[in-house]
């Protein structure tokens, strides 16, 4: 991912890892762009998740599976 400026699909793919990594407990907060989201901050989390799949089907970005799931 391109820290200045990171693609829709890029912040997708960060957004899943965090959720992922979040949900099972394997760390205590995660970053993305700079800016770090703990536990707490899921519902935040999977509402980016919602409009980034938005803005990725709206250009025309194939969206992987992983990329759909309700997490």
């Amino acid at each position: 991912m391109s820290v200045s400026d990171p693609t829709a699909a890029e912040l997708l793919t960060a957004v899943n890892a965090a959720i992922l990594a979040l949900v099972t407990n394997k760390i205590k907060a995660y970053t993305i762009n700079g800016v770090s989201y703990q536990y707490h901050q899921l519902p935040e989390l999977k509402e980016m998740r919602k409009q980034l799949q938005l803005e990725c089907r709206t250009a025309g970005n194939t969206i992987r599976l992983a990329d759909v799931s309700e997490a």
